[in-house]
């Protein structure tokens, strides 16, 4: 989850690894920032997806590793900040 813009396609293709190699790889899993307002969502979908296929995934919550350059780029580009803490 490195970049915001790309967070649609990297779960998208989190699903696609993940159902590519269903038997092996040990246990896939992903990162998801914990301060962004979608994360409950999104994280609900991925345990739904994961409980429907019966699939063991690893979710880990980060709690903002990149908030300090997040904020730094809106500053520097005179964008609002995309959420708040």
């Amino acid at each position: 989850m490195e970049q915001y813009e790309l967070k649609p396609l990297t779960l998208d293709l989190f699903r696609r690894i993940v159902e590519a190699y269903p038997d092996g790889g040990g246990l896939p899993g992903i990162a998801l920032q914990a301060y962004l307002p979608e994360t409950a969502t999104d994280l609900a979908v991925l345990i739904t997806y994961a409980r429907s296929g019966r699939r063991r995934i690893g979710i880990r919550l980060v709690k903002g590793a990149y908030w300090d350059y997040e904020t730094a780029i809106a500053e520097q580009r005179r964008w609002p900040a995309g959420v708040s803490r």
